[in-house]
């Protein structure tokens, strides 16, 4: 029994010597002030990440300042892709539905978009105060219907293309924003942001360390090992 829990000690600081730690995260932000031209091609805008401690994504939230300038929030598209893999759509024409086919009238953002944190829900369904700015916590559109999609599609449309899609990916590289407007208002995208968080291995600080604790274990386990071999070949079990 000795033996055991003295096993299960060393087993247990082994996987917390090897074992993931969550926390790690990283911040960007990228302010372009750049104009979204209705009807034009978009805007594609870009964030470098370089030297995450992390090598596999946990989580990921997105800011998001976008000045409206009078434009409809109906109109914008927008998505994120990652720079190894993962795919999210921030926006797909908030508020079109089979009984609006305009959207939303309120007139640019200032949110955040996070699957995970406390919020406000679906931002395909956010309003503002007064026409202004839509603002708070919110879950990103993730529809996989096209932005040119009837509004009984996209209301129906199934919500798969969020943020979580980007986990398991390494954080290095180039991380994309694209933002359309759809008719001939524009809006300006001021700036948008990325926290990224991942999982960090630890390992002990020095090889010595664990060349000691491995040498602990089979000092301790030998006897319990030749033990069993005995047993297992017949002869009787000592007390």
């Amino acid at each position: 029994m000795k033996t055991q829990t003295i096993l299960a000690g060393l087993l247990a600081s082994l996987a917390l010597g090897f074992g993931p730690s969550a926390g790690a995260a990283i911040t960007e932000t990228s302010t372009p002030n750049a104009p979204i031209l209705g009807n034009g091609p978009g805007v594609t805008e870009y964030i470098t990440v370089s030297g995450a401690a992390f090598s596999s994504i946990a989580g990921v939230q997105v800011t998001l300042d976008l000045a409206g300038n009078g434009s409809w929030d109906g109109d914008y598209y927008a998505y994120l892709r990652g720079p190894n893999g993962g795919f999210a759509v921030l926006l797909d024409r908030i508020g079109v539905t089979a009984d609006n086919s305009y959207g939303s009238s309120a007139s640019g953002f200032n949110v955040t978009f996070s699957d995970t944190l406390p919020n406000s829900g679906d931002i395909h369904y956010a309003t503002s105060v007064g026409g202004g700015p839509v603002t708070g916590t919110w879950q990103t559109d993730a529809r996989v219907a096209s932005p040119f999609s009837s509004g009984s599609d996209l209301a129906a449309s199934a919500r798969s293309d969020n943020l979580g899609t980007l986990n398991g990916f390494n954080p290095n590289g180039t991380w994309t924003l694209f933002v359309a407007d759809s008719p001939g208002d524009y809006g300006t995208l001021e700036s948008w942001g990325l926290a990224v968080s991942g999982n960090v291995a630890v390992v002990p600080e020095s090889s010595t360390a664990f060349a000691g604790l491995m040498a602990l274990a089979f000092t301790l386990l030998g006897p319990a090992l030749r033990f069993s071999r005995v047993v297992g070949q017949g002869t009787k079990s000592l007390p």
